[in-house]
């Protein structure tokens, strides 16, 4: 693979990762009780294999490839299949039910599908018969049913492609250019119809390359994948992991994640607000069992840790008195919280909803840090975010490397970068309406502060975005969330009361 040019597709960043990036453990798999390593060879193998076999069966430049699967090793294979192949990636939210996939698939005109299990399957083959544009269907799983292909069965098929054909994998992966779309992404279609984001590889790759100078990410990291890889926030992450050499393990579900975190004992984990209130409500709950003398340690401890903090995040000289007794509270009470996660974790990435700053302050104090950001999926789809040398509480950060950002006379957040969507997919009239002049329109209220830190404060419609991540129409509308990451609700909903104990022994307990 000698002489890859410029990272600027997908395609070229993952024959370079395979070339640069060589381990046994790039990614890991829950399987059996056990867990299973998939080295960087296995992964390269199959990615190359897949996308021969999708090629032969008739996947052309363009063609859209339906992707319905939970987080695991082969939703990744499959990306990148297509990916080097030259077609366009459609997740779809397992959640969905039959209706909402047969739309997503029709609208797209996918020609191909794949699914993790049987189940999904169903909802599939469910509406089969009256989606035209679908060709073939490919489950994950061995002993496909009916007129399902299996992935075994296709990876078999590109091995002999392979050996007929040395170097089509790489030729075809390197004539994809910048400009063509990598991916359709379609918003939860709580406001109206569901409208497909189409996002080129160029798109991505600036966002890529934006986050990398800001973040570090690193070829040591251990990350533990959990929020949908549908979610762009978790697709981008995961482009950036196979950039970098981490290795991905994949959490055999949310019920299962606090077992997970002890188990691979990850460095870096992006999330959802409501994977922090959750651990945020069991140490209360436990600090509230305890006894009166562990429940005033702990208040002396959080108190120290939080003006600690306040003082670093400032910029501010720490006193040694300080310094000394944050030690103190991080060994005597924090070092058990932070065991909870693996005790190694260095980042945590939060977007999808609002954070409230009382729990961004205090796992920050725990020694615990969550970079809270802004984006959507139309902006690929970072366009703001907190980082170590440059975070403010209560704030969604400042415009990441590249990108414009503008408050408009009514305090709309307008945007401009290269990372917003090439469009809406057969939809121009709505693409019109968000593209104005070269700004993205995002519909969201807030404000630029004095230092460029943004702070969201309203939606320009009534649409209120829960902590789980969630689109909710009032009065009645409770559809879920399956697009648009990042969106914040009204400022209200962040305000989260301090710490007084009776108050929280049950605020975050229902699922």
């Amino acid at each position: 693979m000698a002489g890859i040019p410029t990272i600027n597709t997908l395609a070229r960043l993952f024959l370079e990762a395979c070339r640069t990036h060589i381990r046994p453990d790039r990614m890991m798999v829950k399987e059996n009780g056990a867990w299973k390593n998939i080295s960087s060879q296995e992964l390269e193998t199959s990615v190359r294999r897949l996308s021969l076999a999708l090629m032969d069966i008739g996947l052309k430049p363009g063609d859209r490839v339906a992707l319905l699967s939970e987080n695991r090793p082969e939703w990744v294979m499959t990306d990148f299949a297509v990916l080097t192949a030259g077609g366009v990636t459609v997740p779809i939210y397992t959640s969905l039910p039959p209706d909402q996939v047969r739309y997503i698939i029709h609208k797209s005109g996918a020609k191909i599908a794949f699914c993790s299990g049987r189940e999904l399957l169903r909802k599939v083959e469910a509406v089969r018969d009256v989606l035209p544009s679908l060709e073939q269907v490919i489950i994950f799983e061995n002993g496909a049913p009916g007129r399902a292909m299996t992935l075994a069965s296709l990876i078999d098929r590109g091995a002999q492609i392979e050996e007929a054909s040395p170097g089509l994998f790489e030729k075809t992966a390197e004539s994809v250019q910048p400009g063509d779309p990598a991916s359709i992404i379609f918003t939860s279609g709580t406001t109206g119809e569901a409208k497909g984001v189409v996002l080129s590889h160029a798109n991505f790759m600036s966002n890529i390359h934006s986050l990398i100078s800001i973040i570090d990410f690193r070829s040591d990291d251990v990350v533990l994948s959990f929020l949908p890889l549908s979610h762009v926030l978790e697709r981008t992450g995961t482009f950036i992991f196979i950039h970098r050499g981490s290795t991905i393990a994949y959490a055999e579900s949310i019920e299962a994640m606090a077992a997970n975190l002890l188990e691979v004992r990850p460095t870096f984990v992006i999330s959802v607000p409501r994977f922090f209130e959750k651990i945020y409500a069991r140490v209360i709950d436990q600090v509230m069992a305890g006894s009166r003398l562990k429940r005033g340690i702990f208040v002396w401890a959080l108190a120290t840790g939080k003006n600690y903090v306040d003082r670093l995040v400032d910029g501010r000289k720490i006193p040694a008195f300080l310094a000394f007794n944050y030690k103190l509270a991080r060994k005597l009470v924090f070092s058990k919280i932070t065991a909870r996660t693996g005790g190694r974790m260095r980042l945590f990435v939060c977007g999808g909803a609002p954070l409230s700053p009382d729990i961004a302050k205090f796992f920050y104090a725990v020694g615990l840090i969550i970079l809270p950001g802004y984006g959507l999926t139309e902006t690929s789809p970072v366009l703001t975010g907190n980082t170590p040398a440059n975070y403010r509480f209560g704030t969604v950060g400042k415009a990441i490397p590249g990108v414009e950002i503008r408050i408009a006379g009514d305090g709309e957040i307008l945007a401009r970068g290269p990372n917003v969507m090439i469009g809406y997919y057969q939809n121009e009239a709505d693409t019109r309406e968000v593209m104005k002049d070269g700004w993205f329109h995002t519909g969201d209220i807030g404000y630029l502060d004095e230092d460029g830190f943004l702070t969201i404060t309203d939606r320009k419609k009534d649409i209120i975005v829960t902590s789980g991540g969630k689109n909710v129409a009032p009065p009645a509308d409770r559809e879920p969330h399956h697009g648009q990451p990042l969106r914040r609700q009204r400022r209200r909903s962040w305000e989260q009361p301090k710490i007084h104990f009776s108050a929280y022994r049950s605020k975050f307990r229902q699922d």
